[in-house]
């Protein structure tokens, strides 16, 4: 119940947008929780082609989290519409309800069925783990630190064209794969997303995001993705452009997120900021303007 629980922290309660629930645009999991975000989505309207993978390489921090709250970066594929959820997430997480402690872990999820399925990490059947030499769930000894190399974790979720399941890839380690047959729709997804995310109790401070500090244009100072990419309808991966996707963050006053591009790391995602109080109160995207369904 617990890994089904860590999963809907992410995921739940969303208006809707074109007939289905838009991710990004979710402020709480319930009345005792409030969720917040910073990132990036695509749809086949931003990108003309439905998708069937996801990659990208996010730096990884370790936000102080308490014993309430979450902070987490990662990204995900899923196949929505106004009568079914499917999606499979990927990234690093700070939760201490779960671990029992402070540290920063690599976790994976899966939900189906519009949440009557699915769980974080191992807790429930479902991954098939074909190379165990990465330990699901495992913390890190080591986390970045601003303005020095970052500590990277690549990262992508990849179907396979004959059998339909889709694999999880850890530092281009091919880990194992979700069988096609735990989904109810997912034979190809419809958005994808590299995101930031915190949890709270309401009335409470929420966590910090990243390293705690907005995009300031400086590389290495916020949360990163980079090298975004996506496995489009030839089958074949194409990077996102500047263009593509909608960047936003659901309390501009807490958090942020940004695209950014230059010579060495071409278009990268910046995320994260020091949450505080009054981080509840949505405030619109990234350019300061109201985003409505």
């Amino acid at each position: 119940m617990i890994g089904i629980l860590v999963f809907l922290f992410c995921l739940v309660n969303s208006p809707l947008v074109h007939g289905t629930r838009d991710i990004l645009q979710e402020v709480s999991t319930g009345s005792e929780t409030i969720t917040n975000y910073a990132g990036a989505i695509l749809r086949p309207s931003m990108s003309g082609t439905a998708f069937y993978g996801v990659s990208g390489t996010v730096s990884v921090y370790n936000p102080k989290v308490d014993q309430e709250q979450m902070s987490v970066a990662s990204m995900f594929i899923a196949n929505q519409d106004s009568n079914n959820f499917d999606a499979i997430s990927v990234g690093w997480h700070v939760l201490p309800s779960l671990y029992q402690d402070s540290k920063t872990h690599l976790y994976i999820a899966w939900t189906s069925n519009n949440f009557e399925k699915g769980c974080t990490n191992l807790q429930c059947p479902g991954f098939i783990q074909t190379d165990k030499s990465i330990i699901i769930g495992k913390s890190f000894n080591q986390t970045s630190t601003i303005d020095k190399f970052p500590v990277e974790l690549s990262l992508a979720i990849l179907q396979d064209s004959s059998t339909k399941n889709w694999w999880i890839y850890i530092n281009e380690k091919k880990i194992g794969y979700y069988p096609s047959s735990l989904f109810s729709n997912m034979t190809l997804a419809n958005q994808i997303v590299w995101i930031g995310k915190t949890t709270n109790p309401t009335n409470t401070p929420s966590p910090p995001m990243g390293y705690g500090v907005k995009p300031n244009g400086v590389f290495g100072h916020a949360c990163h993705f980079k090298k975004l990419a996506f496995v489009n309808n030839s089958r074949m991966q194409q990077s996102v452009t500047k263009d593509m996707g909608e960047v936003r963050s659901s309390n501009n006053q807490c958090y942020d997120a940004r695209y950014y591009e230059d010579g060495t790391n071409g278009l990268t995602l910046e995320f994260g900021g020091p949450g505080g109080n009054n981080c509840e109160e949505k405030s619109g995207n990234a350019d300061g303007e109201n985003l409505h369904a």
